[in-house]
């Protein structure tokens, strides 16, 4: 790897540290495309695998119709 995508790999892992891993692929680009690395999603998708970043995601709230409890 050369120093440019070291940069970008630190530069990942302290916004994913500081948000609390709840930025994805297209937030994270966005946030570094903002501090000033010029980087495509693809290339920011393949970087977060290789620094092994991952996104928490929510858990999907299930919804249990009372249809059942006659009252």
């Amino acid at each position: 790897m050369d120093d440019d995508t070291k940069a970008i790999i630190k530069s990942m892992r302290q916004i994913s540290l500081e948000t609390g891993y709840t930025y994805g692929r297209r937030r994270l680009q966005r946030q570094l495309n903002s501090e000033g690395h010029q980087i495509g999603i693809h290339r920011t998708t393949t970087l977060m695998n290789k620094a092994n970043i991952k996104a928490i995601r929510p858990k999907k709230r299930h919804y249990y119709p009372q249809y059942w409890q006659a009252t």
